[in-house]
C-alpha cells in the first residue's frame, strides 16, 4: 500500500506541472487496463496519482479506455473512478490515438 502512495505522489507532481501550464483547466488523462484499488488495495498503482490530484483538489478528467477483450477499463476503472467521484469517460480503445491526435490527452498513465 506504501508504494502506492509514493507512486500517487510522484505522479502528482507530474499532474501538478500539467495543471500550472493550463491554468485552470482540467488535466486529461488517460488511461489503459485496471491498476487501481481493486487490483491493488485501497490506492491503486496507476490510478494513484489520479487520486491524489482530485483530492488535491486539481481539476482533472480522466479518458478510460475500455481495454478490450476484458473491458478492464469500462468496468473495473470507470467504475473506481466514479466511486471516488472523479469525472471520467469511457471510450473505444481505438479513440485514444484520436484523442491524443488531437490535443485532447495531456498525459497517459498505464499500470501492470
Amino acid at each position: 500500500v506504501e508504494h502506492c502512495r509514493m507512486i500517487g505522489q510522484h505522479g502528482l507532481a507530474l499532474i501538478q506541472q500539467i495543471a500550472r501550464k493550463k491554468t485552470g483547466k482540467p488535466v486529461n488523462v488517460l488511461t489503459h487496463c485496471n491498476a487501481g484499488w481493486l487490483a491493488f488495495v485501497d490506492y491503486g498503482s496507476a490510478t494513484g496519482p489520479i487520486y491524489a490530484a482530485h483530492d488535491c483538489g486539481l481539476p482533472l478528467h480522466v479518458w478510460v479506455a475500455e481495454t478490450r477483450p476484458r473491458n478492464q477499463g469500462s468496468k473495473l476503472t470507470a467504475w473506481e473512478l466514479g466511486q471516488h467521484g472523479v469525472p471520467h469517460s469511457v471510450i473505444a480503445d481505438s479513440a485514444a490515438g484520436h484523442l491524443m491526435q488531437h490535443g485532447e490527452v495531456d498525459l497517459v498513465i498505464v499500470g501492470t
